[in-house]
């Protein structure tokens, strides 16, 4: 059995967005939840952290990540 740490840097499926002009990088868990980092090493390290979907809502983020998470589009490179 891996340790979630040596899964999250084992998949190599980052995505970047941009939230007030600062890269964040992503990674699915499954479909309503991800990590989120705001460097790509955090994922490596596993100081990535993990969020529900639902803790965003009131964010301008929140539709396209819900979507994504969904199998809708990648966010990669949008603008927050």
């Amino acid at each position: 059995m891996k340790l979630i740490r040596e899964s999250i840097a084992e998949d190599k499926g980052t995505s970047e967005i941009f939230i007030d002009g600062e890269p964040w990088y992503i990674k699915k868990i499954d479909s309503t939840h991800f990590y989120m980092a705001n460097n790509e090493s955090s994922f490596k390290t596993g100081a990535a952290w993990a969020w529900h979907i639902g803790e965003f809502k009131d964010r301008n983020f929140y539709e396209d990540l819900r979507q994504w998470l969904h199998g809708g589009p990648n966010p990669e490179g949008k603008k927050y």
